[in-house]
């Protein structure tokens, strides 16, 4: 069986800071195959995810990505970014997508880059649960239709 070394350096991007000099130092000596990160979190309660917002202020998301991209790109080590901006939506992939290209070209870095998309749309799950067709944990409660009508599109907010 091959192994593969994947280090984590923040729980979530943005939230502590990532300390450039521990993750150097790790990175020299368990010469991870990648380096997986999450963006996002239900720790802080669903608001953000739903409303659409950042949990997070823009210049430490944007510190946690540079610290990434100034090590791991030099030496060729691929980044996963789950959950991309706070809430994963379209609008908040494309903002950390868009803040990743800008950090990338200050530094004159040159990497291959892919998004994936994985939205859901408010009203396909308002239909499903008025279908009946969502089942809830008996330990959670029943979610009212206008939790799921107040679900806003994503508009980036990192500040």
């Amino acid at each position: 069986m091959t192994s593969v070394t994947v280090i984590t350096p923040t729980g979530c991007i943005g939230n502590r800071g990532i300390d450039a000099d521990v993750f150097r130092q790790v990175i020299e000596s368990e010469q991870p195959d990648v380096i997986a990160v999450d963006a996002g979190s239900a720790d802080c309660g669903p608001w953000y995810l739903g409303s659409g917002r950042a949990h997070s202020p823009r210049r430490n998301i944007e510190w946690d990505i540079s610290v990434l991209l100034d090590h791991a790109v030099s030496r060729g080590i691929p980044v996963i970014i789950g959950s991309a901006g706070g809430s994963g939506t379209r609008a908040h992939v494309d903002a950390t997508v868009e803040t990743i290209s800008r950090l990338a070209r200050q530094r004159n870095l040159k990497f291959r880059m892919a998004a994936i998309y994985a939205d859901v749309d408010p009203d396909y799950i308002l239909a499903k649960q008025q279908g009946g067709q969502i089942a809830v944990h008996r330990a959670a409660p029943t979610v009212p239709v206008y939790w799921l009508q107040t679900c806003a599109p994503a508009t980036p907010s990192w500040d």
